[in-house]
């Protein structure tokens, strides 16, 4: 597939990978495209809603991308491009929490990414209870933010 591929287009490709090697199929130069094309059309839809509304802009989730500050391998490349136009909240948190499972060391793949000003992170933590393996492989994160626009 070259660039010009559709969606449609790279997800089959994807399929049929998946079908062939297995799930580890998913770092190809494939799926590295398509998430690259969904961050940055993740980026601009975030500044037009920002320009429109005049306000701050959160996006929160699962984005499968390290932070390349404690984390070296092929999952930090969509966190360097998110944070070119994000602010990643947990840098930027007054307070932060971890629970016994994790540490603030680790390297996360969810994340809080805020576009705009007059917001402050009061406080960040992820809720690393061992507890919290029965719900999900991933860990929630519970916030605080003081808006001031």
């Amino acid at each position: 597939l070259d660039g010009s591929a559709s969606g449609k287009e790279i997800e089959d490709a994807y399929q049929s990978l998946s079908r062939q090697f297995g799930p580890e199929s998913g770092n190809t130069d494939i799926i590295y495209d398509y998430q690259k094309k969904q961050a940055l059309e993740l980026c601009a839809l975030t500044e037009e809603l920002h320009e429109k509304y005049g306000c701050p802009v959160f996006c929160a989730g699962d984005f499968n991308a390290r932070d390349s500050a404690l984390y070296s391998d092929s999952d930090t490349f969509i966190y360097d491009l998110l944070t070119e136009t994000f602010t990643d909240t947990k840098k930027i948190a007054v307070r932060r929490s971890c629970g016994k499972e994790r540490s603030n060391d680790n390297a996360f793949v969810d994340h809080i990414f805020l576009y705009g000003e007059s917001v402050k992170c009061d406080y960040f933590s992820l809720l690393s209870q061992s507890f919290f393996k029965k719900i999900s492989d991933h860990y929630p994160i519970f916030t605080d933010f003081s808006l001031n626009y």
